[in-house]
């Protein structure tokens, strides 16, 4: 690909690139390649795996359900020993959609459903992460020339128990948009998008 939009791309004047899958890595990597548009491959690399994302929240004192990284059976059944009267989320790092994700507590995790959880992953480790009760607020935001705007919120919710989902859940079962929580709900949400984008 990169030798095609080399060999053409004054020809063709392809001044950008556009998926309509989630290729975030490739395309970064190709358009550095050929000197077109593009995050760094790092950056795209650190938003596109959830364990990466999470060291550069705790790094950065960015506001995140607490986590752990595991990579065995043992390691999630012994932290959840040690917290009996919590739920947690155990996720793989480069799912997508929910696949990958399931919701966990002492009382029903089993051998099965870490190893199905690593069919969603091509990464070694997992994360274990909080269950954190309250709203859920989807924003988007777009930078222009170095200004952050505000494009869009939502107000989503989830399931556990759809059984045809089993496999992965939440799902996402309704939105609202834009969102209808309070305006300084909004404004923090947005304001913590920004803060984690740069």
């Amino acid at each position: 690909i990169s030798a095609w939009i080399l060999a053409n791309k004054t020809k063709l004047n392809i001044s950008g690139i556009f998926t309509l899958t989630s290729q975030a890595p490739s395309v970064s990597i190709i358009a550095n390649a050929v000197g077109l548009p593009s995050l760094p491959v790092e950056t795209v690399l650190n938003c596109d795996n959830k364990l990466l994302m999470k060291r550069k929240f705790k790094i950065n004192n960015l506001p995140s359900a607490d986590f752990i990284e595991v990579q065995s059976y043992k390691e999630v059944e012994s932290h959840l020993l040690n917290h009996p009267l919590k739920s947690f989320y155990l996720k793989a790092v480069d799912g997508f959609g929910g696949k990958g994700v399931r919701k966990i507590s002492k009382n029903d995790f089993l051998p099965e459903i870490f190893n199905s959880i690593f069919e969603y992953s091509s990464f070694p480790s997992l994360i274990l992460e909080e269950h954190l009760e309250g709203k859920f607020i989807d924003v988007q935001g777009i930078f222009y020339k170095d200004e952050f705007f505000p494009a869009g919120s939502a107000d989503s919710f989830f399931s556990n128990e759809i059984e045809e989902y089993s496999n992965y859940n939440p799902v996402e079962t309704f939105n609202v948009s834009p969102s209808q929580l309070p305006k300084r709900h909004i404004d923090d949400a947005y304001s913590l998008l920004e803060k984690a984008c740069r």
